[in-house]
């Protein structure tokens, strides 16, 4: 589930011009990060307002939560 969520996320991000750099597991189950950037000014802003937008709307789809 994790990975194909993650993939999923990072396609959606490209798609959708978001400067997305990296994702990567965490430590712990189930715990992932993502890079946005390098952006600058509002840019930088928009950048990560819609990838968290796209990342609410895939894990809805997989029927999970982000915290």
């Amino acid at each position: 589930l994790g990975r194909d969520l993650v993939e999923s996320h990072y396609k959606a991000c490209l798609y959708a011009g978001v400067n997305i750099r990296g994702t990567n597991a965490e430590v712990m189950p189930a715990q992932w990060e993502y890079q946005v950037g390098p952006s600058e000014g509002i840019d930088a802003a928009d950048q990560l307002w819609m990838s968290r937008y796209l990342l609410q709307r895939i894990a809805e789809e997989f029927g999970t939560q982000v915290s």
